[in-house]
């Protein structure tokens, strides 16, 4: 996501809901601070588009949805409000309050990497939306190359509660033609008609399968 930081004086969650929605231009919130995001580019918003394209038709019939970076992330931990440029969830999407604007729950993340953001999406912004309960899969996708890198992490169940998740080390797809065989491994969630609740680390998972990088802007 392309952010331009604009220093303003500090502000309440509250504060900023309540401005956010009434404006023209989105921002993010970083714990009492405005920060301003710039318009994307071209190619950023055509991977963009392209990747919620392949998540749609390969989602279809299951309880995951894509959503596009209109959808603000509430990340309670470092006090942020994030827009990422991709989120998924599988099973109820839960919102902070009746606007339906702010998700709580996203199961997947994927943002698009450009020169000044690149830093923060790799360090501060993965720390804390590995704090998300929810979360089990980060995804980052190059602009200028055939590159993607997916994390996932895995719940550690101790006893009977889940404590935290593990974070491996990401896979990386590159490929110097436009061609990279890539996966993405999203929970399936357990059926309906089970009785018992499988713990995390039993759950399926479902496999989301892209042969081409053709979405990415070379």
């Amino acid at each position: 996501m392309v952010v331009a930081e604009k220093v303003v004086p500090r502000i309440s969650p509250q504060e900023y809901l309540a401005h956010e929605r009434k404006a023209e231009t989105k921002s993010e919130y970083h714990g009492g601070r405005i920060v301003a995001m710039a318009g994307a580019s071209k190619g950023h918003n055509r991977i963009t588009v392209n990747l919620i394209r392949h998540l749609a038709n390969q989602l279809e019939g299951t309880s995951c949805e894509p959503f596009a970076n209109d959808l603000r992330v509430r990340v309670p931990a470092c006090d942020k409000y994030d827009y990422p440029d991709v989120a998924v969830v599988c099973g109820e999407p839960q919102f902070e309050d009746s606007h339906l604007d702010t998700l709580l729950n996203p199961t997947l993340i994927i943002e698009v990497l450009s020169d000044t953001t690149e830093a923060a999406d790799r360090g501060e912004k993965f720390a804390c939306y590995r704090t998300l309960a929810s979360l089990t899969t980060y995804v980052l996708v190059a602009q200028k190359r055939p590159s993607v890198e997916v994390t996932s992490g895995r719940r550690i169940i101790r006893g009977s509660t889940p404590s935290r998740r593990r974070w491996r080390a990401p896979y990386r797809w590159t490929s110097s033609a436009a061609n990279c065989d890539w996966r993405i491994s999203m929970p399936a969630p357990p059926s309906r008609q089970k009785s018992r609740r499988k713990p995390d680390h039993a759950v399926g998972r479902r496999r989301l399968r892209f042969g081409e990088c053709n979405f990415i802007n070379l």
